[in-house]
């Protein structure tokens, strides 16, 4: 089938995850969960996200300045040192994929990916280097680009799959995708995350703790949803260096994991079974 445009792709492999990257974007476009498989019989991991046209699920993110551009969907970046293939190596626990992007201004971001062993947990930080004239104000997004798979039948059938959304004002709402299509979702959340599941597993964005972000839902056409949540905003003066972070989570729903990423009783509890 027809995927999205990818520009060059970026190959990741870890103990649990093996994971496509593309330049365009530089966004999460395959991710299978090599301990999982995809049917009963095959020995072919499960394929959580993929950039397929009919059964898109990626991760994306992006900085929206104040002015200019920012680094987004529509972008190029570049892998730092041009590598395509980066594997965690016997004996180390990360391994970290930077990619970099730049204006004519002259601002540089560096979007690391870095993936840590034995963990479903990607960390991914924004560097963003100013050596323009100018301040530059920004705020981070993340989110998740799916089609809607609610209605394809399965040996899952009886497991929920949509949009989450979780934060200390709003617990654990569940926003499938026709409600996505109806109308769309806003609101502010602290200490929360944004995800979608998919039956037994999940891609969730979890940003940093103590922080208030906005969180959101959009229908882009062609049977194309978004969940996400935006940070607020940070001045990064003319001359200086300054950070985005957040966490991406892509695995199953096993409640010790998302419990160890410091979240949640809620993602994947026995509310899920509807």
């Amino acid at each position: 089938g027809d995927r999205l445009e990818r520009g060059d792709s970026i190959h990741v492999q870890t103990d649990l995850l093996d994971v496509v990257i593309s330049t365009q974007g530089g966004e999460i476009r395959q991710v299978n969960l090599r301990e999982h498989y995809r049917t009963l019989e095959s020995e072919e991991p499960y394929r959580l996200m993929d950039d397929q046209l009919d059964q898109l699920f990626i991760a994306q993110a992006g900085l929206v300045p104040r002015e200019g551009e920012g680094p987004g969907p529509g972008s190029t970046f570049r892998p730092a040192g041009d590598r395509a293939e980066f594997n965690l190596a016997e004996g180390e626990d990360t391994v970290e994929v930077p990619l970099v992007w730049e204006n004519e201004a002259g601002v540089t971001v560096t979007r690391r990916y870095v993936f840590h062993r034995d963990s479903y947990e990607v960390d991914v930080i924004h560097e963003v280097d100013n050596a323009s004239e100018q301040d530059w104000d920004a705020y981070q997004y993340v989110q998740l680009r799916s089609t809607n798979f609610s209605d394809a039948t399965s040996w899952f059938i009886y497991t929920y799959s949509g949009g989450v959304v979780h934060g200390e004002e709003e617990s654990y709402t569940k926003i499938a995708f026709d409600e996505m299509g109806e109308s769309d979702f806003r609101q502010d959340l602290t200490n929360g995350y944004a995800a979608i599941i998919r039956h037994y597993f999940i891609g969730a964005w979890l940003p940093p703790r103590g922080q208030t972000y906005r969180y959101y839902t959009r229908d882009r056409d062609n049977n194309q949803y978004v969940i996400g949540a935006s940070s607020p905003r940070q001045q990064i003066p003319s001359g200086a260096t300054g950070e985005f972070e957040n966490t991406l989570f892509v695995g199953p729903k096993e409640q010790e994991r998302l419990a160890a990423a410091d979240r949640v009783a809620y993602v994947g509890a026995s509310s899920d079974v509807s």
